[in-house]
């Protein structure tokens, strides 16, 4: 098994929210992926930049997962990284290997071997987050729902990984109505072996939160957010009607000279936090968890 702190697969639809939801969960991260254009980011990355509110995240250049190991291999130890797109690194290793290969065993031995190997690059102590495009169920074939990966990746890259999510639509769910699901069916390939989703599914997309809720220390993006996001917090958890609340503490944070990107943050982990908080109590206590 690979000694890593911790390790995430998430998949779903365009839209749904993914990236832009780890734009809000790690500021501080290493993100990973294939440029179209020299010297830009990802088109993908601009949620970041027009919904987060900051431009001035970490992106690394790679046309495959090879070129993603070089990378890894460069960082620090203890790195976070997201890798958005990996369906699309995958894809284009695969390219690679069919020009590089003739005999198909070799191609698909190098593509595999490329895809674990990383997962020994990114070594312990370290948080590594895929991000993925999504595969539907066939239920005439049998194959099950989860991330658009090509060949035998589909099986093993997220054997590799402690949680795999799923982003699933909860019209419930207000204000952004995705959250992060575990389901038990054989048809879809999720799992979480730490147990941190799985009590509290359908859970926030907030995987700095969901992190947070147990144990886990994350760096903020503001040096004064952490301390802002906790009174936030604490003024719902001890309202009756957290969401009456909104209204005044958008204005609060205003006066205090926050943007509208920066309250919309605060608000998003202080409400996502108390979601948390409450999921797990009724999980502790034998209830379902119903919030969405």
């Amino acid at each position: 098994d690979i000694n890593m702190a911790l390790s995430a697969l998430l998949f779903g639809p365009p839209g749904a929210g993914k990236t832009t939801s780890l734009g809000f969960s790690f500021p501080k991260a290493h993100f990973i992926g294939r440029a179209m254009t020299p010297g830009q980011y990802p088109e993908g990355l601009q949620s970041i930049v027009s919904t987060c509110g900051y431009s001035d995240f970490t992106f690394h250049h790679a046309e495959d997962l090879e070129a993603a190991r070089k990378v890894v291999k460069s960082l620090p130890k203890g790195s976070i990284v997201v890798f958005d797109d990996y369906s699309d690194l995958a894809r284009m290793t695969v390219r690679k290997s069919k020009k590089k290969f003739k005999n198909g065993y070799d191609v698909w031995d190098n593509v595999i071997d490329t895809a674990l190997d990383l997962f020994v690059d990114l070594g312990p102590h370290s948080i590594a987050v895929f991000n993925c495009w999504l595969k539907r169920a066939n239920a005439d074939k049998g194959t099950p729902r989860g991330p658009k990966l090509v060949g035998q990746l589909i099986e093993e890259v997220p054997a590799k990984c402690q949680m795999v999510l799923e982003a699933t639509y909860q019209p419930m769910r207000k204000p952004w109505p995705w959250a992060y699901s575990v389901s038990p069916s054989p048809l879809d390939i999720t799992k979480d072996r730490l147990n941190l989703v799985y009590p509290i599914s359908p859970a926030p997309m907030n995987l700095a939160e969901i992190f947070r809720a147990r144990g886990v220390a994350l760096p903020y993006k503001y040096d004064w957010q952490e301390k802002l996001t906790g009174q936030v917090f604490d003024l719902l958890a001890a309202s009756p009607n957290p969401e009456t609340e909104r209204a005044g503490l958008k204005k609060a944070m205003e006066a205090q000279g926050l943007d509208t990107f920066q309250q919309a943050w605060v608000l998003r982990d202080a409400y996502d936090r108390l979601t948390i908080q409450v999921s797990l109590a009724k999980a502790a206590s034998g209830q379902s968890n119903n919030l969405f």
